[in-house]
C-alpha cells in the first residue's frame, strides 16, 4: 500500500530537537508514512561507478531504493535534520548524492521523480545555527523529489532551549499539520 508521506530523516539519535519536531507534524499519521532514516536504513554515497550512464538508475542496492520507489505515490516529503557545522547530516548527503543517477553529463535526462508534491524541511541547530547551506542542500534534495518550495521550519538555539518550546517553530509546524492532514 502506497504511503502518503516519504520522511528523509537526519536524526543521528532519537528524542532529540529534531525528532520532536517531526514528532509533532506526524503525530497520529506515522502509519501512513514511509521512513528512510539513520539507523534503520543504510545508504550508500555515490561512489561514481558510472554505472548509470548507461542504465539511467543506480545500481547500488540499498535503502535508496525505497526513496526512488515511495517518491512515486507520496503526496508529502519532510526532510528533517539537525544541523552540525551548517550542514545536514552525513546520512542525509548520502541520500543527496545517490540522486547523480537523474543526471548525464551534467544534464538531467532521468524524470524528476513522481508528481508533484508538497514538502517541508525541519532543521535544528545549537546557538544561531548557520542554516543557509543546509537549507540549500535540503531545497536541492526536495527538488529532485519534485516538490517546490518547501515550507522551511527551523529551530535555533537548540543547545539552551529546547524546539519544543520554540513557538516560531511549533506555529509552522501546526499550520502544517492542519493544510496537509485536516
Amino acid at each position: 500500500m502506497p504511503k502518503d508521506v516519504l520522511v528523509l530523516s537526519g536524526v543521528l539519535r532519537g528524542q532529540g530537537n529534531t525528532d520532536a519536531l517531526l514528532s509533532r507534524l506526524l503525530h497520529g499519521k506515522k502509519s501512513d508514512c514511509l521512513w528512510l532514516a539513520f539507523g534503520g536504513d543504510t545508504v550508500s554515497p555515490c561512489v561514481n561507478c558510472k554505472a548509470c550512464k548507461t542504465q539511467s538508475v543506480c545500481r547500488i542496492a540499498d535503502g535508496m531504493q525505497k526513496v526512488y520507489s515511495a517518491a512515486q505515490s507520496a503526496k508529502y516529503v519532510v526532510l528533517a535534520s539537525p544541523v552540525y557545522f551548517g550542514n545536514l547530516t552525513g546520512f542525509l548527503l548520502d541520500v543527496l548524492s545517490r540522486f547523480q543517477c537523474c543526471f548525464k553529463d551534467g544534464y538531467r535526462t532521468a524524470p524528476i521523480i513522481g508528481p508533484k508534491k508538497e514538502g517541508a524541511v525541519i532543521l535544528t541547530a545549537g546557538g544561531y545555527g548557520e542554516t543557509a547551506f543546509a537549507e540549500k542542500q535540503a531545497r536541492l534534495m526536495l527538488k529532485m523529489l519534485n516538490v517546490e518550495n518547501p515550507t522551511m521550519i527551523t529551530s535555533y538555539q537548540t543547545d539552551t532551549v529546547s524546539a519544543i518550546s520554540d513557538t516560531g517553530a511549533l506555529n509552522k509546524i501546526d499550520a502544517l499539520r492542519r493544510r496537509w492532514f485536516s
